[in-house]
């Protein structure tokens, strides 16, 4: 395992991981104290009990799966994917269901928090990052690990410079 490897041969520098590439198996054969150096760079609030998205989530999980899932930024992905899309057709008539509804619903839908997002609101009309008007947020989320290696605390990172640093790149 790569952060294994890295404390092995005593690297002393920031480990950054993101919480789609982690889950709790990841950090059973770290060196517990060294969990709380790593940065975890994050896209959802898993395990977060204060936070009410969470809380809604863990009640989903808790009524429809007949096994309760690892939590992982992928499955918290899947959770904002198909809740936003939820959120977005809350907005049309039923009756006019089409793909074009669907993409405008999305295109126009006023801005909102992101499920599970921490506060970080999106919106998908182009303004969220005008470079890369495919993008619907300019933030994303960091959070650290207790000696568990369990999530922590999580902190609103706006990410604007980076992707402007990106969008220059590609001309």
């Amino acid at each position: 395992m790569a952060l294994k490897g890295l404390y092995e041969v005593e690297y002393e520098g920031t480990i950054i991981t993101a919480d789609y590439c982690v889950s709790a198996a990841t950090f059973e054969p770290l060196p517990k104290d060294k969990l709380q150096e790593l940065v975890v760079g994050a896209t959802v609030t898993l395990g977060d009990e204060t936070d009410p998205d969470f809380v809604k989530f863990q009640a989903i999980m808790d009524r429809y799966a007949s096994k309760q899932p690892e939590l992982s930024g992928v499955r918290g992905w899947t959770y904002q994917a198909i809740y936003g899309l939820v959120q977005a057709m809350n907005l049309l008539d039923p009756a006019d269901i089409t793909a074009e509804s669907v993409a405008g619903a999305l295109n126009t839908r006023p801005s909102g928090l992101l499920p599970l997002g921490g506060g970080i609101t999106w919106v998908c009309d182009g303004s969220a990052f005008p470079p890369a008007p495919g993008f619907c947020t300019n933030a994303t989320l960091e959070t650290h690990l207790d000696a568990d290696g369990n999530f922590t605390t999580y902190e609103f990172v706006d990410v604007s410079k980076q992707l402007t640093d990106i969008a220059a790149s590609f001309g």
